[in-house]
């Protein structure tokens, strides 16, 4: 089935890709597969490479082996793409190797000790699939964040927020921010 990854018919390969990635959900079938995954991620063409890192991103709760570790800076360097299409569908998946590699936690340190710009006013956030959302973006996560309603309190959000913006693309991880207000 890795074999039809590489489909020259652009939708047969699409509607494979979909189908291991949701085998990929509930079981570790495809992660025997990983050393060709991370093999694909030295194909010449961009859209075989975003289905190799699409699929690695799914299999890193199953990754024992710590395979992902070895190959971190070859995997993370689809983020650098030099097209735009395939950097979005990384950024969209990157999270579940975030999610799923403990010693990547450091982010989520990272999200405790923000620093406010108002002592006062705190953050809680929580991170939930996009599809628990409003959220239109293309993303398979989102970092929920709420905040008291207090006379600056938007302003110091934003301060938190960018503090963790500036430490994602300190690792090269893309986010999009959008704030609003909870109904």
């Amino acid at each position: 089935m890795i074999e039809s990854l590489y489909d020259k018919d652009e939708r047969v390969a699409y509607k494979n890709l979909q189908q291991l990635e949701k085998i990929s959900e509930n079981s570790d079938t495809i992660y025997k597969y990983m050393d060709r995954l991370i093999k694909m991620l030295d194909n010449e063409k961009s859209y075989i490479r975003v289905r190799g890192f699409r699929l690695i991103c799914k299999n890193a709760k199953w990754d024992m082996e710590n395979k992902i570790n070895q190959h971190i800076d070859q995997i993370l360097q689809e983020l650098e793409d030099e097209r735009p299409t395939a950097v979005r569908q990384c950024l969209a998946v990157i999270k579940e190797i975030i999610k799923y590699k403990k010693e990547l936690d450091e982010i989520k340190e990272k999200l405790n000790h923000l620093k406010p710009l108002i002592e006062d006013i705190g953050i809680t956030y929580k991170i939930v699939k996009r599809e628990e959302t409003n959220c239109k973006w293309n993303g398979e996560y989102c970092l929920l964040v709420y905040s008291k309603e207090k006379e600056n309190y938007l302003l110091n959000v934003g301060y938190m927020i960018e503090q963790l913006d500036l430490y994602m693309a300190s690792l090269n991880i893309g986010v999009l921010i959008r704030l609003g207000k909870n109904r």
